[in-house]
Formats: structure tokens, C-alpha cells, sequence
């Protein structure tokens, strides 16, 4: 459990004390403002959606919110309240929401249910998205054939923001945020990211199944990641249409580092928080580089959605740590993945990739997914002092 922690030593928790929170309008920093960059549910159970309230209730009369969720229940007893409000007062509220067998009768939802009684008396309807507010629910899928399991808001203003995108990886009810381990990550002003997110989330209200619908957006050091994406080959193992597979294929090296890594010679590392985890492909390769010097770490659940076989491929090797995150009252859902290291040919890279994505072939090949890559270092040293409390709390997996 702590074999990675004793070779890289980090500053991280001093690079979370640096983010400064947003402060929506003129209101003082004391009353509680929505803050932009990552968020964690590790000491506030409720930060996260405690923080998309905050920005619900900074968005403005005439603006517009689209959320993609696979849950949104009202034993959160935050999101749906502001939202009810946020309509009243002229905001556009779009959602799309899963309904497939694990969530068959979403509406029966006391808050989600007022919610749509609020937009059918000023619409006349709420589930007709060419009105301004509208919930439009999916069965097996909005553009995929499983689930509509996306967990991302978009705002096309808030505060003094606008085209603000928030990627999560929780659900809205009371078990993700009071006993799993959940993430999310905050950006604003990047318009093609935005629009990105904006085209994909009215791909999906528009519910045309499309299983070869994968496609990229990047913008500067963030890239979105849209699925479902179809295998090349017919085979759903198949590696090359792997997006995670081909992100460690391709792009990560083990050395070449001088300044990150681990604290001896500075081999790349990397570390997963997952919830699901099937696709061997992707465990065969990290077991590669660990064969190359690489150093994994990975935090599961037990008992939870990982194979034996990629059990049997993360077993037993010197440089792969895995831990088993259901402990402590606490159990896996957060699903992200750091790269400390040599990354895309450049040594001592720092990135982080989080969203709704489960290392499954559901995820990958019918699923309605997203997956965001940032770039940026400090994101990374925020995301790794998460990851590093998750694993002072969870004991060595049972192999």
C-alpha cells in the first residue's frame, strides 16, 4: 500500500492551498463561491455537489444549464432545490438522464418530479427539448446502447464566467457523495472545449443511436473525449480503438525523467482510481510498463466490477501497488487516471484525465462516456494528494 508514497515524496497539499476559489459577482469570499479547478470529496463529503449548487445559484436570469447524469436523486439534498429555483427565476435548465434497468423509473423522484411539473407549467411540456428547459430521458443509452452514464454541467454563464464546464465523476445522491470516493474538475473560458461538450450533449438530447460516434475536442492542455467508440475489427477487446490503451501505448514512456517520478532515477508514474475495471488489453499493458520501469499504482474496489483476469495481470509484481478502496466506510467511484512522467515524448510531464469512463468495454463500446484530459501540473498535484489520502485509508488488495 505504500510503495509508490515512499518514492515520491510530494508538495501537493501545498498546491491545493493555492487555488483560489471564484468568487461569483461581488460577494465576499466568506459566503461560500463556487470555485473553478478540481474539487474532492475526501474531507467535505458533499464538496462536490455542495460546489455545482454554488454554481447553479450564480447563474444568471436568461443563461443556460445542460446536465448529462446518469443519477440525479433527491436523497442530494442540494442540486435539485437550486435548480428548481434557478428555473423560477428564468434560468434554461436542460438535462439528459439515464433510465435503464440499474435507474427504470427516474421520474418518481420527488425532487425530479417537481422539478418537471415546474417546466411543463412554463413550457407546457418537460421532456420536449426544443423548448428552453427540458429533461429528456434515455433508456439503454442517449447516442450508445447501455447507459447514458455521463456526470458533466455546463453553464453558459456564471458569475462573472462563462462557458463553464464542470466534469465529474459522482452522481447526484447521498451514497456517491457521503461513502464513495468522487472527483471533479471545474474550467471556464475555453471556447472550444465548451462548445465541444455543448455539440455532444445535444448529440445526446437528441437520443439517435451511433455506436461509431467517438470523437476529440481539444483546447489548449484540456482534450474531451467523447464516446461510445466502435471496434475496428469487430472484436470488443480490440486494442487499437482502445482510447486508454492507446493513451499508455502510445504515449507514456518509463524513463527519460529528471526532475518527477519516483525519487529513484525518476521512473514515470502512474496512478488509477477506478470503479470498474474489465478490459484486460488495458491491464495487460500496464503490466507491460511495469516490466519497463514504470511504477503503477491503483486504488479498486473489493468486492466490486474488476475481472479475475485483470486481477490475475495487476497481481503479483514488484512495481504495481493496488489497493483495495472499500474500506473505512468508504468505496471506489471516482474514475481517473494521473501520469507523472515521461508523457507524449516530454519528460517530467504532470496530466490528469477524470470523467464518467470505467476502464469497461460497456464505457468504451456503448456507453454514453466522457473522458478529460488536462495538462496542467498543478491539476495533477491536486489530483495526486487526493489519490494519496484515498490510499493512506485503504488497505492492500486481498489478492
Amino acid at each position: 500500500m505504500r510503495l509508490l508514497k515512499r518514492l515520491c515524496p510530494s508538495l501537493a497539499l501545498m498546491l491545493v492551498l493555492t487555488l483560489v476559489p471564484f468568487v461569483a459577482g461581488s460577494r465576499p469570499a466568506a459566503a461560500a463561491a463556487p470555485t473553478l479547478g478540481p474539487v474532492f470529496n475526501d474531507t467535505d463529503r458533499w464538496a462536490i455537489s455542495k460546489n455545482i449548487t454554488r454554481m447553479v445559484k450564480a447563474t444568471p436570469r436568461g443563461a443556460t444549464i445542460r446536465i448529462a447524469q446518469y443519477r440525479i436523486a433527491s436523497s442530494d439534498p442540494h442540486l435539485l432545490p437550486a435548480l428548481r429555483k434557478a428555473v423560477k427565476r428564468g434560468v434554461n435548465v436542460r438535462i439528459v438522464l439515464d433510465k435503464s434497468d440499474r435507474n427504470r423509473h427516474p421520474m418518481r423522484d420527488e425532487g425530479l418530479a417537481k422539478l418537471a411539473a415546474l417546466i411543463k407549467k412554463k413550457y407546457g411540456a418537460w421532456g420536449n427539448r426544443t423548448k428552453p428547459s427540458f429533461i429528456v430521458l434515455c433508456t439503454n443509452g442517449c447516442i450508445g446502447t447501455a447507459y447514458s452514464h455521463n456526470k458533466f454541467y455546463l453553464f453558459s454563464r456564471m458569475g462573472s464566467k462563462t462557458k463553464v464546464v464542470v466534469q465529474s465523476t459522482a452522481n447526484v445522491a447521498k451514497d456517491n457523495a457521503t461513502e464513495a470516493w468522487n472527483a471533479s474538475l471545474a474550467v471556464a473560458g475555453r471556447t472550444k472545449l465548451y462548445g465541444g461538450y455543448v455539440g455532444y450533449f445535444s448529440d445526446l438530447a437528441a437520443r439517435r443511436t451511433n455506436e461509431s460516434y467517438y470523437r476529440t475536442v481539444t483546447d489548449g492542455p484540456y482534450k474531451a473525449y467523447f464516446f461510445p467508440r466502435k471496434s475496428s475489427t469487430g472484436d470488443s477487446d480490440d486494442p487499437k480503438t482502445d482510447t486508454i490503451y492507446r493513451i499508455l501505448d502510445e504515449q507514456v514512456r518509463c524513463t527519460g525523467n529528471t526532475k518527477v517520478g519516483t525519487s529513484v532515477n525518476h521512473r514515470t508514474i502512474i496512478r488509477i482510481a477506478v470503479w470498474g475495471f474489465t478490459r484486460e488489453e488495458v491491464a495487460r499493458k500496464l503490466r507491460s510498463l511495469a516490466d519497463r520501469d514504470c511504477w503503477i499504482d491503483v486504488a479498486i474496489n473489493k468486492p466490486g466490477e474488476v475481472s479475475a483476469e485483470v486481477l490475475r495481470l495487476l497481481a503479483n509484481h514488484p512495481r504495481i501497488n493496488v489497493d483495495d478502496a472499500r474500506s473505512g466506510g468508504r468505496w471506489m467511484h471516482a474514475k481517473y487516471l494521473l501520469v507523472e512522467g515521461n508523457y507524449a515524448g516530454r519528460p517530467d510531464s504532470k496530466l490528469a484525465f477524470v470523467g464518467s469512463h470505467n476502464f469497461t468495454l460497456n464505457a468504451l463500446r456503448h456507453n454514453d462516456e466522457t473522458w478529460l484530459k488536462i495538462d496542467r501540473a498543478s491539476v495533477h498535484d491536486a489530483f495526486r494528494a487526493n489519490f494519496r489520502r484515498i490510499m493512506k485509508a485503504s488497505p492492500n488488495y486481498p489478492f
